[in-house]
C-alpha cells in the first residue's frame, strides 16, 4: 500500500457512507451536516478521485485480507487499461491498426507505478480523461454532439486534479489558434466559430466539475476560496537528486529546474524514449514537407505536451515525485509520436523500427528489483558508480510490500511489538492492521520505547534520525533480501533496533529478535 492510498482511504470510506445515506435518506445526505460528514475528510481532494475510491472501498468490504489491496486498486487499473485502449483507437483511426497497437504497447511499457498506487490516486484518471477528450475532439464531427461531450470530459478532468487547469489553458489556446496555424479554409470565420465553441466547452467544464463535487454545494464561496488557498500554499517535498537532498527541511535549496527532465530521461523505459525520439524526428520531417502547416491533431497534442512541461519547469512550481511532474504529457506525447513514427521516415528505414524496439525491450529485462523504477543504462551506472545512488530508489511506501510485513511477524514472533516507521506513512500500516494483514499485537507511530525502527530508503525524506541510523547502526534486516548496496542495488526498506538515535547498544544480545536468514544482511 502506497502513501496516498493510506492517506485517502478514510476519505473513500466517508464518501461511500455518504452515498449509502444518499440512497437511504436523501434529505439528510444533502443537508449541510450530511455533506460535512461525507466530504470533510481531505476536502481539498477533487471528487473524481473519491468517486473512483468509493468503488474500490466498496469492493474491499467484500474481500478477504489478501485481496483487499488488489480490489482497492482495481478500478484505477481498469482506467489505466482503458487509457491504453483509447490511445490505440486514436492512432488507428488517424494512421493504421499496426501503428495504433504499437503505440498503445509502448505507452503500456511505462513502469508499473504509472498504473497503480500513489500515482493512480489522481494522475491515472486525469490522463484517461485527457485522452478521451482528445479522441472526441479529433473524431466527433457534429458540433451538437461534440460540444456537450467535450464539456463533460473537460469538467471531469478539472474535477480530478488541479493540474487540469493547465489542460484547460491548452484547450483554450488550441481553439484560439487552430484556425490560423492549420490548413483551414476561411480562417476568420473558423476562428469566430472556434471561440464560441471554446467558451461553451470551458464554461461547461466548470459547471460539470461543480455538479459532481458535493463538498462545494454548501457554503460554496467560502469553500472555493479555501480550495484556491490550498492550491497557492501547496508545499515542496523533499527529494534525493544528484546525491544531495533538496526541498526538505524548510530552508533547504529548491530542486533545480532540470530535475523533471533528468528523471524522465533516467526513469522512462528505453523503448519509450527511442519511440519518442523517432516520433519527434518523423514529426519534424512531416512538418518540413508540409511547409510548416500543422494538422489539427498535431496542434492539440503539441499543446497538451507543452503545457505540463512549461508549467512544471517554472521556478515557483513544487518539484518532486520525479516523472510524475510530466505524467500528463506522456500520453499526448506517445500519441503524437505514434502518428508520425511511420509516415515521417523514409520507407527504407521503417523496417528497422520493430527490430530496434525488440532489442530495447530485451535490454530492459531483467531489472534489479531495487532499481526497477529506472531504465537499463541507469541501473548499469548504479552498479558501477558510487556507493550511494544519485536518485531516490523508492517512492511513497512502494517498498513496503507484503513480504516485508510477513517477515516482520517472523522477526518478532511473540508479544506486543512497537515499531516506529521512518520516512514512510504509518497510516498504511494501521489500515492493514484493520484488514487483518498485520496482527493487532503490532503498534505503530506510538511513543517510545520501541522494539524496532522501520526505515524506508527515500533519502529525500530523511531527517536527523534517519541519517543517524543509516550511518551509525547496522540494520537487523533489509528488503528486498537480495539487495546489495555495495554493488549498486540498494535496499528499499531497512529494519533497525528499537534504541533511540545517539544511544549505542550494549554488549547484551537482543535475544527477543529472531531474524530470518532470508532477510538478514550479510
Amino acid at each position: 500500500m502506497c502513501w496516498d492510498e493510506g492517506y485517502y482511504f478514510p476519505a473513500y470510506e466517508d464518501a461511500r457512507e455518504w452515498v449509502s445515506l444518499l440512497f437511504a435518506k436523501p434529505g439528510d445526505a444533502l443537508s449541510s451536516k450530511g455533506i460535512e460528514l461525507g466530504w470533510r475528510e481531505i476536502h481539498e481532494l477533487p471528487p473524481v478521485t473519491k468517486w473512483i475510491g468509493v468503488i474500490g472501498s466498496l469492493l474491499v468490504t467484500f474481500a478477504s485480507p489478501e485481496w483487499k489491496l488488489f480490489l482497492l486498486r482495481l478500478p484505477t487499473a481498469f482506467v489505466f487499461g482503458a487509457t491504453v485502449a483509447v490511445i490505440a483507437v486514436i492512432v488507428t483511426r488517424q494512421r493504421s491498426l499496426r501503428a495504433g497497437l504499437f503505440t498503445a504497447f509502448v505507452y503500456g511499457m511505462h513502469p508499473r507505478i504509472f498504473g497503480h498506487g500513489h500515482f493512480a490516486a489522481s494522475e491515472t484518471p486525469m490522463v484517461f480523461l485527457v485522452v478521451c477528450f482528445t479522441a472526441v475532439a479529433l473524431q466527433c464531427r457534429r458540433a451538437c454532439r461534440r460540444i456537450p461531450l467535450l464539456a463533460v470530459l473537460a469538467g471531469l478532468t478539472l474535477a480530478t486534479k488541479v493540474n487540469a487547469l493547465i489542460f484547460l489553458a491548452g484547450v483554450g489556446l488550441w481553439y484560439c489558434s487552430r484556425a490560423w496555424l492549420t490548413s483551414t479554409a476561411e480562417p476568420a470565420r473558423a476562428w469566430k466559430r472556434d471561440i464560441g465553441e471554446a467558451a461553451l466547452v470551458i464554461s461547461g467544464a466548470f459547471v460539470v466539475a461543480f455538479l459532481i463535487w458535493p463538498w462545494m454545494w454548501d457554503d460554496t464561496g467560502h469553500r472555493i476560496a479555501g480550495y484556491w488557498r490550498f492550491i497557492r500554499e501547496h508545499s515542496h517535498q523533499g527529494v534525493w537528486y544528484l546525491g544531495e537532498r533538496w526541498n526538505f527541511p524548510d530552508g533547504a535549496p529548491r530542486v533545480p529546474w532540470h530535475y523533471p527532465f533528468i528523471l524522465t530521461l533516467v526513469g522512462s523505459p528505453l523503448v519509450w524514449l527511442m519511440f519518442g525520439a523517432a516520433g519527434a524526428a518523423g514529426f519534424a520531417g512531416t512538418l518540413k514537407r508540409s511547409r510548416f502547416r500543422l494538422e489539427n491533431a498535431d496542434l492539440l497534442l503539441l499543446l497538451l505536451v507543452a503545457g505540463p512541461i512549461a508549467a512544471q519547469t517554472l521556478p515557483s512550481t513544487p518539484k518532486y515525485d520525479s516523472l510524475r511532474l510530466f505524467l500528463p504529457a506522456f500520453a499526448p506525447a506517445t500519441i503524437l509520436a505514434g502518428l508520425h513514427i511511420g509516415p515521417g521516415f523514409p520507407a527504407g528505414t521503417r523496417k528497422w523500427l520493430a527490430p530496434l524496439a525488440a532489442v530495447l525491450l530485451l535490454l530492459e529485462f531483467p531489472g534489479d528489483r531495487g532499481l526497477g523504477f529506472y531504465n537499463a543504462p541507469s541501473r548499469w551506472v548504479a552498479a558501477k558508480g558510487p556507493h550511494e545512488f544519485s536518485f531516490e530508489v523508492t517512492y511513497w511506501n512502494e517498498g513496503l510490500t507484503r513480504p516485508v510485513l510477513d517477515d516482520l511477524q517472523t522477526i518478532y514472533p511473540h508479544g506486543d511489538v512497537s515499531i516506529r516507521p521512518l520516512a514512510m506513512h504509518g497510516a498504511v500500516l494501521e489500515i492493514q492492521k484493520q484488514w487483518g494483514i498485520i496482527p493487532d499485537r503490532f503498534v505503530f507511530d506510538t511513543e517510545p520505547p520501541y522494539d524496532g525502527h522501520l526505515l524506508q530508503n527515500r533519502q529525500g525524506f530523511w531527517g536527523r534520525s534517519e541519517w543517524w541510523y543509516a550511518a551509525e547502526r547496522d540494520p537487523l534486516a533489509w528488503w528486498p533480501p537480495d539487495a546489495d548496496p555495495a554493488s549498486g542495488r540498494p535496499p528499499l526498506v531497512y529494519l533497525y533496533d528499537g534504541l533511540p538515535p545517539g544511544v549505542q547498544p550494549d554488549s547484551q544480545p537482543l535475544t527477543s529478535i529472531t531474524t530470518p536468514s532470508s532477510v538478514a544482511p550479510p
